[in-house]
């Protein structure tokens, strides 16, 4: 099961990557895929849900441990994956956020 949700988080990456358009042209394929999202979304929580489930249960009963061992180490690298991001955009020395001072235009007129 948790190879399982490693499989959904795929999916979601390319259904999300999917519906990205050029910029400027609205939202329409992010619309388009959201039914496609949510499922996944709630497929990969019951993924999650169950393999937690089972994971507990191979330990606690004392059936295959190890297997039990490895999905839980998998969701945990799971959980780092995806987590990465939002931790490394909270330090400012991995992440480059322009200020007030650095302006991403030029006024009208200047050659650069």
């Amino acid at each position: 099961m948790s190879i399982g949700a490693w499989g959904c988080l795929f999916m979601l990456v390319i259904v999300v990557m999917g519906s990205m358009g050029m910029p400027g042209d609205g939202d329409h394929g992010m619309r388009a895929a959201a039914p496609y999202l949510y499922a996944t979304l709630a497929l990969s929580a019951l993924v999650l849900l169950g393999c937690l489930v089972s994971s507990a249960l191979a330990i606690a009963l004392r059936r295959q441990r190890a297997g039990g061992v490895v999905a839980v180490a998998l969701l945990g690298v799971l959980a780092v994956v995806v987590l990465l991001p939002m931790w490394a955009s909270r330090s400012h020395s991995l992440v480059f956020a322009p200020g007030a001072s650095a302006p991403i235009w030029q006024a009208a007129g200047v050659q650069g």
